[in-house]
């Protein structure tokens, strides 16, 4: 028995066996379809491999876009409130209260915003502190957000704004300094 399945071993290397299997697939119709769902169940488990780690990539990706978006967004309500703190944009209640629910918002959906299948992959700038201490890092968008909440109530005029809004923005530096990666 051993000596042919060396045979058998040696017909496969060389060739033969390939030649062996076209001549069966070409008499035995019962063959030829077993061996096509073979193929078949092969391509479907590749396809499905193929596309968890699609899946796996896009939602790593998606992850690392909402927070960007939501940085983005936060950059884009701070920047009229540091002109009126710089007194090159006159005060306007209704541009603060909107930038400050802006900040409420972005800091309470900020848990979603960096699961641990985003550390590494996509264009990233947060630091591996956010996941290794992640717990000093969503303390910081937790009292981001009470800031400003508690601002959105303080402020009704420029002065006002003036005593609360550093609480608020004091929040992005304790964020940036420890857990995002310097600009190079």
């Amino acid at each position: 028995m051993l000596d042919r399945e060396v045979h058998a071993y040696a017909l496969c290397v060389r060739g033969v066996c390939r030649d062996l299997n076209r001549e069966r697939l070409a008499s035995d119709p019962a063959y030829a379809i077993e061996k096509k769902e073979i193929n078949m169940r092969r391509s479907i488990l590749l396809a499905g491999v193929l596309a968890v780690a699609a899946g796996a990539a896009l939602a790593q990706s998606a992850a690392i876009g909402e927070r960007k978006a939501a940085m983005k967004a936060i950059g884009a309500a701070i920047a009229p409130m540091g002109k009126m703190m710089k007194g090159e944009e006159p005060f306007a209640l209704d541009k603060v209260q909107a930038s400050l629910k802006v900040f409420a918002e972005k800091a309470a959906a900020s848990t979603k915003f960096y699961p641990a299948d985003s550390k590494e992959g996509g264009e990233t700038k947060s630091l591996p502190a956010v996941w290794t201490d992640n717990a000093k890092f969503m303390g910081i968008f937790a009292k981001f957000e009470a800031d400003s909440k508690s601002a959105m109530a303080a402020i009704k005029d420029e002065a006002s704004f003036k005593t609360e809004f550093p609480k608020v923005a004091s929040n992005c530096g304790a964020c940036h300094n420890d857990f995002r990666a310097k600009a190079n």
